[in-house]
């Protein structure tokens, strides 16, 4: 996968370009993705989705992720428990940090 942005005028909304249908590339090898960054309306909740649609697991460092908004930011998370459970995994940075260590 590749970040988006980086020269004036690609930016977008989400952090995974597409370079093939299947997986972006050089990432045939990973299968999980943790995201965390700012605005989670809006760029997380997008960069997510993609991810998820790519065939990702994602985990989603809930205490690593901020909005310009707590309202939605806060409906967000909620979102996230409920309604995207089974395809967003929530932990906290210490969690992974720590499932990555045994």
């Amino acid at each position: 996968f590749r970040a988006t942005g980086g020269r004036a005028g690609q930016a977008g909304l989400f952090a995974l370009r597409r370079a093939s249908p299947a997986r972006p590339a050089g990432a045939r090898h990973i299968s999980t993705l943790v995201l965390s960054g700012a605005e989670t309306d809006v760029c997380v909740l997008a960069t997510a989705l993609a991810a998820v649609d790519l065939g990702f697991r994602v985990i989603l460092a809930i205490d690593a992720v901020c909005s310009s908004s707590d309202q939605t930011h806060d409906a967000l998370v909620q979102f996230y428990r409920s309604r995207l459970a089974i395809q967003v995994e929530l932990a906290s940075a210490e969690e992974i940090v720590g499932s990555w260590r045994r």
